[in-house]
C-alpha cells in the first residue's frame, strides 16, 4: 500500500503530460521498416514528439522490462531510457505476467526520475512483471490490430517503401462515431515526406474485393496507386456508407484490369478529385448509383473497355478529361434522369457516345446545365438526349458546347426535335446558337494524350476564347474562356 501511495505522489509532483486516443492521433504504416508489433500511433496534441517512424524502446521482459504492484495504469520500468518527449506515443504490449496483451496503450505521462509510465487505460490486471512489447515505431500492414483503435479525425499514413500487398479490403473504420464537428479520417499515401502527395502503391492479390471500402462517414482516401493486378472481380474503391455521409477520393490512380474503378452506393456526398482511372474491363470505370451528390473535379478517366462514368444520381462534373473508353456500348459519360452540372470537360473517343442519357428527363431537368464541354470523335454521337418520342427540345441549358464529328455521325441526337421542327416540349422554343462545330481534330497531340487545343483554324482555334460565357448580362466586359478542360494562356490583356 505504501508503494502505491509513493507512486501516486511521485506522479503528482513530477512533470506530467496527458493525452489519449483522440481526434488528434497520427498512425504510420511502412511495409519495409515497420512491424505490426510496434506502437504505430502518436497523439499530435501531446507535448511529446512523433516517434511513429522510429522505435523508442523494445521491452524484452528481462533486461528491459516493466512491473506493477497491482492492476492499474502505472508501469515502473528498468533498463529503459525515459524522456519527456516520448509522451503521447503508443506502447504495444505483447506479453508478461498480468499484462493486458496484445493491446495498444497511449503513454500519457512519464516520470523520468522514477521511470514510471502512465497509460491511458489499465495496462495490468494485477501485480505485473516481465512486460514485453514495443514503444513507438511504425506498423507494417493495414491489417494491424491498431485499426480498431483509430478514432474520429485520425490520419493514417502509408509510406511508399515497397508495394503493399492487399489480400482483403482495407475497411475504413473508427472506434467511435463521427459527428458534424469532428474531422474526417484521412488515409494518406506518401513517398518521402507526409506532405509530398506521392502515391503509396497497393497491389490486389488473390481474393481482394477492393483496396478500400469506405463504410463509415467522413473518410478521405488520398495519394494511392491501386493496381488491380487483372483481378476482374475486384474494384479499386468501394463506397458503401449510408446516411448523410461525405466521402473524398483525392489523387488516386486505379489501374490494370479492375472489374470497376470506383463503385459508390453511398446515400451521401462523394467527391472524386485529381484521380486517374484506367484499364477497367467491367461495366464502368466509375459507377455512382445512389446518393445526394457525386462531385468529379479534375480527373482523367481513360483507356477503359467500359463506360467512363455511369451516373444515376445527381452530379457535378468540372475540368475532367474522359478519353478513349472503348467498346461498342461504352460511353464517356452516361447520365440518368437526374440533376447534373457538366461543364468544362474534354470527352473524346468514346466507343459509343461521349454523353448519353439513360433517362427520359435528362437534359430536360430544369436544374441541369451542360455547357462549355469539348466533345470529339465518338463511335456514334457526341451528345444523345433524353430519348423522348418527339425529341428533346433545344434549350439554353445545353447550348454552348464544341463538337467535332465522329466517323459518319452527327454531333447531337434527340436534342433538337429532329424531324419534327424546333418544338417547345414544355420548356419554351429555343434555337441553339452558341455551339461551335469543328471539322478536324482540335488537339495538340491526341495520340500522345495531349488534349490542349491546337491553333488550326478549322479546329483548335475555333474552341479558343469562344466558350461560355462570353460576357455577363448587364456588364460591358468580355470574357475569353476556352471549351474543354484546358485553358489557353491568353496572348492579350484583359479588356482587349
Amino acid at each position: 500500500m505504501k508503494h502505491l501511495i509513493l507512486i501516486g505522489l511521485l506522479a503528482l509532483y513530477s512533470p506530467i503530460v496527458y493525452g489519449a486516443f483522440s481526434i488528434n492521433d497520427i498512425w504510420e504504416i511502412e511495409p519495409v521498416s515497420g512491424s505490426d508489433n510496434n506502437g504505430c500511433g502518436w497523439d499530435a496534441a501531446s507535448s511529446g514528439s512523433d516517434f511513429t517512424t522510429s522505435i523508442i524502446q523494445t521491452f524484452n521482459g528481462t533486461s528491459i522490462t516493466c512491473t506493477s504492484v497491482g492492476a492499474g495504469t502505472y508501469l515502473t520500468c528498468s533498463g529503459d531510457s525515459p524522456n519527456a518527449n516520448q509522451v503521447g506515443n503508443t506502447l504495444h504490449t505483447s506479453g508478461g505476467t498480468n499484462v493486458i496483451a496484445p493491446y495498444f496503450f497511449r503513454i500519457t505521462a512519464i516520470n523520468t526520475g522514477t521511470h514510471v509510465y502512465t497509460t491511458d487505460r489499465n495496462v495490468t490486471s494485477g501485480a505485473a512483471a516481465a512486460l514485453t512489447g514495443v514503444f513507438g515505431g511504425p506498423c507494417q500492414t493495414p491489417y494491424a490490430t491498431f485499426i480498431s483503435s483509430v478514432a474520429s479525425g485520425n490520419a493514417i499514413y502509408f509510406k511508399d517503401e515497397a508495394v503493399f500487398s492487399i489480400s482483403s479490403t482495407v475497411v475504413t473504420q473508427v472506434a467511435g462515431s463521427i459527428t458534424a464537428t469532428t474531422a474526417p479520417n484521412r488515409w494518406i499515401g506518401y513517398t518521402t515526406s507526409r506532405s509530398d502527395r506521392g502515391r503509396a502503391r497497393f497491389q490486389l492479390v488473390t481474393t481482394a474485393t477492393a483496396a478500400f471500402t469506405l463504410s463509415l462517414t467522413a473518410q478521405s482516401v488520398e495519394n494511392f496507386d491501386i493496381d488491380c493486378n487483372n483481378l476482374s472481380v475486384s474494384t479499386g474503391i468501394l463506397v458503401t456508407v449510408g446516411g448523410a455521409a461525405t466521402e473524398q477520393i483525392l489523387n488516386v490512380k486505379i489501374r490494370n484490369g479492375c472489374g470497376g474503378g470506383i463503385n459508390s452506393t453511398s446515400a451521401g456526398t462523394v467527391s472524386i478529385s485529381s484521380t486517374e482511372v484506367t484499364g477497367v474491363i467491367g461495366n464502368a470505370a466509375i459507377t455512382a448509383s445512389a446518393g445526394t451528390l457525386t462531385e468529379y473535379f479534375n480527373n482523367w478517366i481513360h483507356d477503359n473497355t467500359a463506360t467512363g462514368i455511369n451516373q444515376t444520381s445527381p452530379m457535378v462534373a468540372l475540368w475532367n478529361v474522359i478519353s478513349n473508353n472503348t467498346g461498342a456500348t461504352s460511353d464517356g459519360l452516361r447520365v440518368g434522369s437526374i440533376t447534373s452540372i457538366i461543364a468544362m470537360n474534354t470527352i473524346h473517343g468514346s466507343g459509343r457516345d461521349n454523353i448519353r442519357s439513360s433517362g427520359a428527363s435528362f437534359p430536360n431537368n430544369p436544374v441541369s446545365i451542360i455547357k462549355n464541354n469539348l466533345l470529339t470523335s465518338p463511335g456514334e454521337y457526341n451528345f444523345v438526349g433524353g430519348n423522348l418520342t418527339a425529341g428533346t427540345g433545344a434549350a439554353w441549358r445545353f447550348d454552348g458546347n464544341a463538337y467535332n464529328l465522329g466517323p459518319g455521325v452527327t454531333n447531337r441526337f434527340d436534342l433538337d426535335d429532329t424531324g419534327t421542327g424546333n418544338k417547345s416540349n414544355a420548356i419554351g422554343t429555343y434555337t441553339n446558337n452558341e455551339d461551335v462545330i469543328m471539322s478536324t481534330d482540335p488537339y495538340v497531340n491526341v495520340a500522345g494524350n495531349d488534349f490542349r487545343l491546337n491553333s488550326l483554324a478549322t479546329s483548335g482555334a475555333m474552341a479558343k476564347y469562344s466558350g461560355f460565357p462570353p460576357s455577363v448580362v448587364g456588364l460591358s466586359q468580355s470574357g475569353y474562356p476556352d471549351f474543354g478542360a484546358y485553358q489557353t494562356k491568353p496572348q492579350f490583356g484583359y479588356g482587349d
